[in-house]
């Protein structure tokens, strides 16, 4: 006679991998109808006004899943839908981008400088900060006051907080891609191998997409500026420091260790100030 707890114990495995399957299905939905509202919202975006049907076929994905998704997108106030009827009388549902269904925040955090952009949903600035930010206090203390003074400049505008769907922020050093961390060497003295998005995120309780600000400036100028339709690009920034960033095939090149286009730290003066 088999004794009872192999049963017992294969039972329960068995019940463990079930629940990771469908944990980790559930997860990859979730990743799908992410990546599917991304999608149309762009199209959505750079077609600026377009009839529902064309939606299917851009995108091949069912009538469900569009009507799900643009439905969502409706009641959120990001896209507006029109009921249009042609020269034939035919009836027709027209959908919109509405650049002011949201804002969005985007900015520079330097060792003592912050410069933080208040914007609509095509990129559109609207007001601008820029305050002194000593961040000598370490993480600890200098996210939360951050956090603090994002929410203060977006009441000032009148806007509530709900309305800012994600923000985007460049910090000045190194940055690890991946584990989304400053890394050594660091300008932010007590701030190495601290995962800044993470904590931003939960401070603020929306988005957060971080990176160096080489990086942020170099993606900026391919979008909206004098690399703008081109294909390969470098973007060069000099401030109390130099940074730098590659567009290579139309993408944000970051090299193996995630500094590609970091001009480096060069010694000017052997016996002159310290570099920060």
């Amino acid at each position: 006679m088999r004794p009872w707890y192999p049963q017992t114990f294969d039972g329960q495995r068995q019940h463990e991998k079930k629940a990771e399957h469908k944990s980790r299905k559930g997860s990859d939905q979730r990743h799908i109808r992410a990546s599917n509202r991304i999608l149309l919202l762009n199209y959505i975006r750079e077609k600026k006004t377009l009839p529902r049907s064309e939606l299917a076929r851009y995108s091949g994905l069912s009538r469900t899943a569009i009507g799900n998704i643009v439905d969502e997108l409706v009641r959120e106030g990001i896209v507006l839908q029109e009921d249009h009827r042609t020269g034939d009388d035919r009836r027709t549902m027209l959908l919109s981008f509405n650049a002011h269904g949201g804002y969005v925040l985007g900015g520079t955090l330097g060792r003592q400088h912050l410069t933080i952009l208040l914007a609509d949903l095509l990129g559109t600035p609207l007001q601008r900060l820029d305050v002194p930010f000593s961040t000598l206090d370490g993480p600890t203390e200098g996210l939360p006051r951050l956090g603090n003074m994002l929410k203060a400049f977006v009441a000032e505008q009148q806007i509530e907080w709900k309305k800012i769907v994600g923000i985007g922020l460049g910090i000045v050093g190194p940055l690890d891609p991946l584990l989304q961390s400053t890394t050594i060497p660091t300008p932010f003295s007590g701030w190495a191998g601290v995962t800044i998005q993470p904590l931003l995120e939960k401070i603020l309780g929306l988005p957060v997409y971080l990176d160096n600000d080489g990086n942020m400036g170099a993606l900026g100028e391919s979008r909206y500026g004098a690399g703008r339709n081109k294909s390969d690009m470098i973007y060069v920034k000099v401030g109390s420091g130099i940074a730098g960033g590659l567009i290579l095939n139309g993408q944000l090149y970051r090299g193996c260790a995630g500094t590609a286009g970091e001009i480096g730290h060069i010694p000017v003066e052997v016996d002159g100030m310290l570099c920060h």
